[in-house]
């Protein structure tokens, strides 16, 4: 892949993700495996303050912004941290967590390759 279509993956996961916590939180951590009922109250404001993150990202590596690039990279190491913790001591379903870093990993590789380009 080139480093266009690279930085394309990265946008349409970044804004999938992003919608998907802002507009439709139920369905975004069913698909990772938790219940609806598990998030609620501040959760569920957390988890729709990182989709609008994720969504300024987006918008950002899509409209060719350099720094958007290199902060797509920055911020999964945190991701990456906070989802291996939260897979390790069970405090969120394993499965979750385990899709939460599969995705976070995943960005981060693309983010990576991209800048070899």
């Amino acid at each position: 892949m080139t480093s266009t279509q690279l930085q394309r993956s990265i946008v349409a996961i970044e804004t999938a993700i992003g919608v998907g916590a802002v507009v439709a939180p139920d369905k975004l951590i069913a698909a990772y495996g938790l219940e609806p009922s598990e998030l609620n109250g501040i959760g569920k404001f957390g988890f729709r303050l990182f989709g609008i993150r994720n969504l300024c990202v987006a918008l950002a590596n899509a409209a060719g912004r350099p720094w958007a690039s290199d902060f797509t990279l920055y911020v999964q190491a945190p991701d990456i941290a906070m989802f291996a913790h939260a897979y390790k001591t069970g405090y969120v379903p394993k499965q979750a967590a385990a899709g939460a870093l599969a995705t976070a990993g995943l960005v981060a590789d693309l983010a990576v390759a991209a800048r070899r380009g």
